[in-house]
């Protein structure tokens, strides 16, 4: 069985150290880099799939460079020919204006194309540079935010020197069946224990079930557990239910 009793006064101790962190500015401070180091990263993803696009663009268009050589080199030969005079069949020389028309328009359609590809990485370039440039300045700002919240976090523990002082006496009190009980829900629910205030939980504020109600009227037991949270019911033993 868990020490019920210790886990609550545990509790309330820690209780004081959040009470004070918000008065004196560390929780709004702790909040703040949370969301700016979010934001952070979902720009740097942004900024990562931008050059993935870049270096795609930019190889489609060293490709398309190389096909505009090979067209127009193409055009040169096609009209080399056409004006040597030694192709003097109506059939060849049509075939020959044929090939420089189609080579013309193709080497048109892949220039526009090249164009718009140039263009597009252009802008990219400008985006990564500009997002790289707010990037430095989040970086920069959370670093700054992190020395001061260490240095509130110091200036907390010195004014609260007694209260860790008597949260690590319970810790080596506490058998090691609590220890992991109250740390590990903690992790995932808080506060972990309540107070028995009526007919629903006081941290899920879910209410409880007829049956739930009736076991404690009829057992008396100092705690139990929220059949939704899980969270621990405290009843203090002079309340009377």
């Amino acid at each position: 069985m868990v020490d019920i009793e210790m886990l609550w006064e545990l509790q309330q101790l820690e209780n004081k150290i959040i009470e004070v962190e918000k008065e004196m500015g560390v929780t709004d401070l702790q909040n703040h880099i949370e969301k700016s180091k979010e934001t952070y990263n979902k720009l740097l993803q942004t900024t990562k799939k931008i050059a993935v696009e870049y270096k795609d663009k930019d190889a489609i268009a060293l490709g398309l460079k190389e096909e505009v050589e090979n067209i127009q080199q193409a055009i040169v030969i096609a009209e080399e020919m056409l004006n040597s005079g030694e192709v003097l069949k109506p059939k060849a020389i049509s075939q020959l204006e044929k090939d420089i028309q189609d080579n013309t328009n193709l080497l048109e359609e892949k220039n526009k194309t090249l164009q718009e590809l140039r263009k597009d990485n252009l802008i990219n370039i400008k985006q990564i540079k500009r997002f790289k440039s707010k990037l430095e300045q989040i970086y920069e700002a959370v670093e700054s935010s992190t020395k001061q919240l260490e240095k509130l976090q110091k200036d907390v523990r010195k004014s609260l020197a007694s209260v860790y002082e008597n949260i690590e006496k319970i810790n080596d009190n506490l058998t090691p069946e609590s220890y992991r009980f109250y740390y590990d829900k903690k992790e995932n629910l808080y506060p972990v224990l309540v107070p028995y205030t009526g007919d629903s939980c006081d941290g899920c504020k879910m209410q409880f079930s007829l049956m739930f109600t009736q076991s404690i009227e009829k057992n008396h037991l100092h705690s139990y557990t929220c059949e939704n949270c899980g969270r621990v019911i405290i009843i203090p033993q002079t309340q009377e239910i």
